[in-house]
């Protein structure tokens, strides 16, 4: 996660991700843009956006026109959550439209710049933003999301991700361990008994 003393702890952080720059500098999108591009890029879209959602953070992945213009023309002004997707243009770079976002910004202490290029993470260390390397920030990714489903899959777990017993004192604990305990104890003993086989209750018939 971004350094928060960096950041003005009132403000949403907001992430520009240079979308190929992390598929081809992921090992994982890497692999898999080399069997299909598209869905690479619909892997990144649907993590990055869920990314977003569990943060509360925004996130902006740019696609520059490195690519098949119709095959990207589907990706334009898509929104998700809390992602936004821009597409560049032939003639402009992801490069170009993430400095010229950070030059736009009022506040660049709460951007984050995810790119493996040089030049822009110190153009953009030099205006105050973050910089994160793709495969460091696909490590952040995956391992939020692995411990958000986690927390959303275990048993006895709130709609918080809080256990009611982790709401209650230690000492109402200690009673509830006790009382468990004692009917634990109750069943295995009527459990180790012959029990006699209940009689059909049927109609009086009187004989």
């Amino acid at each position: 996660m971004p350094d928060r003393a960096h950041t003005d702890a009132s403000a949403t952080m907001t992430y520009y991700i240079d979308a190929y720059n992390v598929i081809h500098c992921s090992s994982p999108m890497k692999a898999l843009a080399q069997k299909s591009m598209d869905a690479a890029r619909q892997s990144l879209i649907k993590s990055v956006s869920e990314y977003g959602m569990v943060t509360n953070e925004e996130m902006v992945l740019v696609f520059d026109g490195a690519g098949d213009p119709a095959a990207l023309e589907g990706y334009r002004g898509r929104a998700a959550g809390k992602l936004r997707i821009e597409f560049c243009e032939n003639e402009m770079s992801a490069d170009t439209y993430i400095g010229r976002a950070l030059y736009g910004l009022r506040n660049t202490l709460n951007a984050v710049v995810v790119t493996a290029d040089g030049a822009v993470a110190e153009s953009a260390r030099g205006m105050g933003a973050l910089v994160i390397a793709p495969q460091s920030f696909m490590n952040q990714v995956e391992s939020t999301l692995s411990e958000s489903r986690a927390n959303r899959k275990a048993p006895g777990k709130d709609r918080f991700g809080f256990a009611l017993s982790e709401r209650l004192s230690a000492e109402v604990q200690d009673e509830l361990r006790a009382i468990r305990s004692t009917a634990a104890s109750k069943r295995g003993r009527r459990g180790g008994e012959r029990r006699p086989k209940k009689e059909r209750a049927g109609p009086g018939t009187g004989s």
